[in-house]
């Protein structure tokens, strides 16, 4: 654990993101109720783990070399190098601040407390995962990059179970809560960073998106509707099998039909007479036949 007044040690540092990995439903009340500072937080964990990406890219980039199809592997100057590896970390850092600032301006909204603190916990601490695949990069890009994605569906997990113990919001809202804060940080994110061009392609994507699940609902619940008419309300067909009796005395060749069928003459007329001649021998079903052809 990492409270406001214990020295900082790397035994704890790794203690506490092991602990918010494996066990993070029992680790954020721990956390939540820990008194820290935001200069804690930033000088005993986010400092540290936040460099390990920026310090995996940038060895990847100048050691190991970047990969491109068709291209080959190139390597990037010392001094290329050190700059991005500034300008990630700086960034990092900062996205972090943002995220915590969006965390407690949204926490009333959700049935929360306000609390700079605690919310710059939840925005830390659930990033753990994503630091931590960091060190992906130095792995092939594709390989990389899946570690990437995989941290950083977990950091929306943790945020998930970390929001109603750092920002006591209801457990039943926690969902809307993480969703309005991923989406919020990531438009932020465009409208800083983001140019003119890249903002158009997103909002046009999200517009196809959009009016293409429109589009599948509407045709989903026709086929819905149809089907529970279809079963619910059955047609009747004209050409349906009718059902016959069977006659002991004639066998399986010969049964008589005992549906009503047409109204002609003719046709009520047959059942009468097949009715008569069977109701001696067939018991229960000359009955049947017998008053079916009365009623018609």
């Amino acid at each position: 654990m990492l409270s406001g007044g214990e020295e900082l040690t790397m035994s704890n540092l790794i203690g506490r993101a092991q602990n918010i990995l494996l066990t993070p439903k029992t680790e954020w009340p721990v956390i939540a109720a820990e008194p820290e500072t935001t200069a804690g937080l930033y000088t005993k964990y986010i400092l540290i783990l936040s460099a390990i990406g920026p310090i995996a890219m940038f060895l990847r980039s100048t050691l190991i070399g970047i990969s491109v199809p068709f291209v080959g592997t190139y390597k990037v100057g010392m001094g290329a190098a050190l700059t991005q590896l500034v300008l990630m970390y700086a960034l990092g850092l900062v996205g972090i601040f943002v995220v915590a600032l969006i965390i407690n301006a949204l926490a009333p909204t959700f049935g929360g407390q306000k609390d700079s603190v605690q919310a710059l916990k939840a925005a830390a601490y659930a990033s753990t995962a994503g630091w931590v695949a960091g060190i992906g990069q130095i792995l092939p890009w594709g390989i990389g990059s899946l570690i990437g994605i995989a941290g950083g569906i977990y950091c929306i997990y943790l945020l998930y179970l970390g929001l109603p113990f750092t920002m006591k919001s209801p457990a039943e809202k926690s969902a809307g809560y993480t969703a309005v804060t991923i989406i919020a940080a990531i438009i932020l994110a465009i409208q800083v960073w983001g140019s003119y061009e890249l903002i158009r392609n997103v909002f046009r994507w999200l517009a196809l998106t959009l009016f293409t699940y429109v589009v599948a609902a509407f045709l989903a619940s026709l086929t819905c509707a149809r089907s529970c008419r279809a079963r619910s309300f059955p047609r009747s067909s004209s050409t349906s099998s009718s059902s016959r009796c069977w006659s002991p005395s004639s066998g399986p060749a010969c049964r008589p039909t005992c549906t009503r069928g047409s109204r002609t003459r003719k046709s009520r007329r047959r059942l009468r007479s097949a009715a008569d001649t069977s109701r001696s021998g067939l018991g229960r079903y000359g009955r049947n036949c017998a008053s079916r052809a009365r009623k018609s």
